[in-house]
């Protein structure tokens, strides 16, 4: 050990340590490898052929260079074997032999920005791929991620690893090389701090007399953390490669003095030399910029980047794999396509969006990609599903609809239903046990014209070969007819659900025999489908991931929960919500009493920041709309009252000239806030429109409140956050206590509380007067070097235009005024927000499932549902226990799961204990906080 002295100088100790007889310097070979980040992904994957084709050479002709840490993923691996696959066995043996070091991860993440599943996803892909190329790391390594969630520890425990390797988020309070780091429900890890960061060994010197120099520097450095007598050394940093001349060097000066020991190893072997007694204990997660930037601007940088996440993982997670889970669909690999993209952007650097405009549109395409996967996968896994349910309530010959409910809970509420039907004024839907369901008109209804075209027959003879589906967008062709003239009509007729048998392969023959003998002739092609209407529908509660069916009788019925809409207020039972002159909206709780005023105020200030980092100006001028709203009432109900509220301001064109204030001239900034009210819902919806013709700044919407709170409360992986008003800062980066947040954020005084929910717009800060949630942040480079908030840069000085986000933005938020605490209904308003009922359109037909049922119901409210998916044997469901206090879960399944046993798994499906069995389907004990994988065996 070191003999140690030390002084107290402004309240924290000061080391002052001699160099022990024989200090080690453990070294770690690696290499940081970001996939992509200030180039596209291809540019780096050209550079990363280079480095692991020279490390497999230095690890094939030299076995002193025992080890090489491959940055804890396993992406950069899958993608240099796409370009040289032969490699694969040569790889595979040096990971056998413990000499190149992979996985536990796929990517390494930002933690905070992906869903919680993206995160699960994301150590089973790696880790399987880890394990079949020869075993992972047992290590959570987690190098340069910008902060970390608290419920890390329990999920790595999970994934069935013990220990965990971190550099940013650490805060002052951990003065060690290692830590305790204990997760919200108890779960304790023993943790290595990178305290000098994952490059403190890098670029070794090529001389022994500097080597044994920079030895005793890294000793120095590390030796106020108390590291012992082994001193870790991480010799690499980002897409650096293999130092070939270390196990020579190495050789050369232990054998010349006897201070230093030089060695190289793994992070495995150095655990077995790192403290573990009377280490520090740190419990939640890791926020702090004490000694490393936390770059907590990238929570609002290219906020399109989050709210395309937000679309995509909640198309996943909580439609696509449910639906067809219950329904039983063939997905075969598109899920897993999808999510395989979703990890890939879960990057740091890619959903973080600090990097290159070309990277930015490469994660965009990936998620809309994925979107768009689990889109196909819903409405056909649905369909399936309506297509086994017994109907026979829908009268002979007309439509209904089958609703189903993605909560895991009962509830009902206002929903968007689009049918073909007569009167669609005085028109209401019908539950099979009679009662009978009040709508509202939102469009009227047109015939869909979805082709009109006019070809020649050798024109339409080349795209007749293309058509492979019954399909047409959304609408199924129920016919063909062939009217002959001077110009042959070729009419499709389009459905919104199939009828009857159409052969469409018969259908193209008939055509082709046209084209074939009339050539030159002029062909009418039109698909027309029927006039459809879209209304709303107060719709009767549904259990938990289950379905009702409704269908269309003549006569409205009369709301249970009425919208009534005055030029300046919206009301029902729960809440009241009005205008004020400027445009900002005061909302009450009709139960409490409890006012907020001054709801959803936009303010804009300069940005001198850059992706990383908000940075204001020196001289910043903070501006709000000016001058009276026009207000447009869209709707006036009995189901839902929208208001449009119209402002018009001005704001700087820009930064000045020198960046150190605002731009003198101005540029029109036009915000329409459309709020609405519906029946049932506690809470109102907001849609703000914006036209952003400016740069350089932040747009934040505040949320004023009538009390002070010390605290806020945030959704992030797995738990709810506690945060304050101050964030812990270091000496290069001035901390802001802006944090990111999954779907709410909620401030409480106890007695009464405001929730705000949103769709993609992660970052808020609990301000002195209140809430405020960043809609837009627009700054045009990658990393600046002079900033008032942020003393170095974070990265290459690169401009990004495409990160000032010009043009058109939508925002959706909603705000839950509520009694007592986050925990009174906080996550079910933020369900019935984030997630519609799905719709679809069907006719009366017999089906084995009953005509309403639960899927799979969860209880108590604290239990939370995270996945619902199929497996092998049955199917998987994770949840956790947002509350800090222990409860009884049970698992109510309904007839299309029916499952024969339940048992509590590790997410590599390892038993850990079996549910009890109760009526109507299972139970277990949860701890406060845990999160728990349940396999139901049908």
């Amino acid at each position: 050990m070191l003999d140690e002295t030390h002084s107290v100088v402004a309240g924290r100790l000061v080391y002052s340590a001699p160099m022990p007889t024989r200090t080690i310097i453990h070294v770690v070979p690696h290499t940081h490898w970001d996939r992509e980040w200030y180039e596209p992904f291809e540019a780096y994957r050209f550079q990363l052929v280079k480095v692991m084709d020279r490390l497999l050479e230095v690890l094939d002709d030299d076995p002193s260079f025992r080890h090489f840490n491959f940055d804890g993923q396993t992406a950069a691996i899958e993608d240099y074997l796409e370009v040289r696959p032969p490699v694969g066995p040569e790889i595979e043996r040096f990971i056998r032999e413990g000499r190149l070091a992979i996985g536990p991860w796929r990517i390494l993440m930002d933690e905070f920005l992906c869903s919680p599943e993206t995160i699960i996803r994301n150590i089973r892909q790696g880790s399987a791929r880890a394990n079949a190329m020869g075993g992972r790391m047992e290590l959570g390594y987690i190098p340069d991620s910008f902060g970390h969630i608290s419920q890390m520890p329990q999920i790595l425990r999970l994934a069935g690893l013990k220990e965990a390797c971190v550099w940013r988020g650490v805060p002052f309070a951990v003065d060690r090389t290692a830590f305790l780091w204990e997760a919200p429900d108890g779960t304790t890890l023993r943790t290595l701090y990178l305290a000098t960061s994952y490059s403190n060994g890098a670029t070794l010197p090529a001389t022994y007399e500097d080597l044994i120099v920079r030895g005793k520097r890294i000793a120095q450095d590390l030796a106020p953390f108390k590291p012992g007598t082994v001193v870790l050394a991480m010799n690499g940093t980002d897409h650096r490669g293999a130092e070939d001349h270390l196990p020579a060097l190495f050789d050369e000066a232990n054998t010349r003095q006897d201070e230093l020991e030089f060695r190289i190893g793994s992070l495995r072997e150095y655990l077995h030399d790192a403290p573990s007694e009377g280490l520090p204990r740190w419990r939640g997660e890791l926020r702090s910029g004490a000694r490393a930037n936390l770059l907590m601007g990238v929570a609002s940088a290219r906020m399109p980047l989050k709210q395309a996440e937000f679309r995509a993982s909640r198309s996943l997670e909580r439609y696509a794999e449910p639906l067809s889970a219950l329904a039983g669909t063939d997905t075969g690999r598109l899920l897993e396509r999808a999510w395989r993209g979703m990890v890939e952007n879960s990057a740091h650097d890619s959903i973080c969006g600090c990097g290159v405009d070309a990277v930015a549109d490469q994660v965009l395409a990936r998620y809309v990609d994925a979107a768009r996967i689990g889109e196909l996968v819903t409405r056909d896994a649905a369909e399936t599903l309506a297509a086994g349910i017994d109907t026979r309530s829908i009268p002979e010959g007309a439509e209904g609809a089958v609703l189903w409910n993605p909560s895991p809970r009962t509830r009902g509420g206002a929903h968007v239903v689009t049918l073909s039907v007569e009167d669609p004024s005085n028109t209401a839907l019908v539950a099979p046990d009679g009662t009978r369901c009040a709508t509202q008109l939102l469009e009227e209804p047109a015939e869909q014209v979805i082709v009109d075209m006019v070809l020649r027959g050798t024109e339409l003879a080349r795209i007749v070969p293309t058509i492979h589906s019954r399909m047409i967008g959304a609408l199924t062709v129920n016919g063909l007819d062939i009217e002959e003239g001077r110009t042959t009509v070729v009419r499709l007729h389009l459905g919104p659900v199939a009828e009857g048998h159409f052969d469409v392969e018969e259908a193209k023959r008939r055509v082709e025999a046209l084209t074939k003998a009339r050539p030159r002739a002029k062909f009418h092609v039109l698909a027309v489908g029927p006039p459809l209407c879209t209304m709303l529908v107060e719709a009767p509660a549904v259990a938990g991931l289950g379905w009702t069916v409704l269908s269309a009788a003549h006569g409205n019925a009369r709301p249970k929960d009425p919208v009534t809409t005055g030029e300046r207020a919206l009301r029902n039972a729960s809440i009241e919500a009005h205008v004020a002159e400027d445009g900002t909206i005061s909302v009450t709780n009709l139960e409490s009493g409890s006012v907020y005023s001054g709801l959803f105020g936009l303010r804009d200030g300069g940005d001198a920041g850059d992706e990383y980092n908000y940075s204001p100006p020196e001289r910043d001028t903070i501006l709000s709309p000016r001058g009276p709203a026009r207000l447009e009432v869209l709707s006036r109900g009995p189901l839902e009252g929208r208001i449009a509220v119209h402002t018009q301001w001005r704001i700087p064109a820009g930064l000045s000239p020198n960046g150190k204030a605002r731009d003198r001239k101005s540029v029109p900034m036009n915000v329409v806030t459309e709020i609405s009210l519906r029946s049932g819902e506690p809470f109102l919806r907001a849609t703000i429109t914006l036209e952003n013709r400016a740069k350089d700044h932040r747009v934040r919407a505040h949320f004023p409140l009538p009390f002070t709170p010390a605290v806020s409360h945030a959704e992030t992986a797995f738990a709810v956050a506690e945060r304050g008003r101050e964030a812990e800062s270091g000496s290069h980066e001035h901390a802001l206590a802006t944090y990111p947040c999954r779907r709410w954020v909620d401030a409480s005084d106890g007695a009464r509380g405001l929730a705000l929910l949103h769709t993609g717009t992660p970052e808020f800060e609990l301000t002195d007067d209140g809430l405020a949630v960043t809609l837009l942040r627009s700054v045009g480079w990658l990393s600046r070097q002079a900033m008032l908030y942020r003393a170095g840069p974070a990265g290459p000085p690169l401009e990004t235009p495409g990160s000032q986000l010009l043009g058109p933005h939508t925002f959706s938020l909603a705000v839950f005024p509520h009694i007592g605490t986050w925990q009174n209904g906080v996550y079910d308003a933020a369900e019935a927000f984030t997630l519609p009922f799905h719709p679809v359109i069907t006719r009366a037909h017999a089906g084995s499932l009953p005509s309403v049922s639960h899927g799979l119901s969860i209880e108590p409210a604290s239990v939370q549902l995270s996945a619902l998916t199929r497996t092998d044997t049955g199917l998987e469901v994770r949840v956790f226990n947002a509350s800090g206090t222990p409860a009884r879960m049970t698992l109510a399944d309904g007839p299309s799961i029916n499952a024969s046993s339940a048992t509590i798994v590790d997410l590599f499906d390892h038993e850990l204990t079996a549910c009890d069995r109760v009526a109507g389907g299972f139970a277990s004990e949860m701890r406060g906080c845990e999160i728990a994988t349940v396999r139901l065996v049908r």
